[in-house]
């Protein structure tokens, strides 16, 4: 067991009792101790949440007829349970903050993934409709593991390449 080397200098930080009594007198600012002067120029760039190399044009464009868009695909797959789905429309390009009805995928994601599991613990629930909710929520669950994993990763290269309008995107 080891003892504690620094207690005299921990009993040196503990404050003396106010007790109001003295008044502290004030003193004018002294420009020498009050300010000191930067020894390099910071450049500070103008912020932008997005730039050219984002996706989020990508996931705007119609894959065809059929195909709809991959931003709306994301967040029909990630509402639905749909892993798979989700993971195709993350392939074509999808932005994983883009937002339908002010909702992300992920927040469309959640919300499925609670409403079926309160179905699945319901005792009204028929067990063909309970076995239906638990797929859901199994593929909600893969979706969210999937969608936390890729900002995780966007947010990392983010200030890796020192570009904090995306940084404050992905956290929101």
């Amino acid at each position: 067991m080891t003892s504690f080397v620094h207690t005299p200098f921990l009993k040196q930080l503990i404050c003396p009792i106010d007790d109001r009594k003295q008044r502290i007198p004030s003193a004018k600012p002294n420009v020498d101790l009050d300010t000191c002067e930067l020894t390099t120029q910071v450049q500070v760039g103008r912020i932008q949440p997005t730039d050219a190399t984002d996706q989020e044009q990508l996931g705007a464009k119609s894959k065809g007829i059929f195909s709809g868009k991959p931003n709306d695909n994301l967040h029909d797959a990630a509402k639905s349970g749909l892993a798979n789905e989700a993971k195709q429309a993350i392939a074509d390009g999808a932005d994983i903050r883009y937002r339908k009805n002010n909702r992300t995928a992920l927040d469309a994601a959640i919300s499925s993934f609670h409403e079926n599991s309160t179905k699945v613990n319901s005792r009204t629930t028929l067990s063909e409709e309970k076995q239906r909710c638990y797929i859901v929520v199994l593929g909600c669950q893969q979706i969210i593991s999937d969608l936390q994993q890729i900002a995780r990763k966007k947010l990392l290269e983010s200030i890796q390449q020192a570009h904090p309008g995306r940084v404050v995107e992905v956290k929101h």
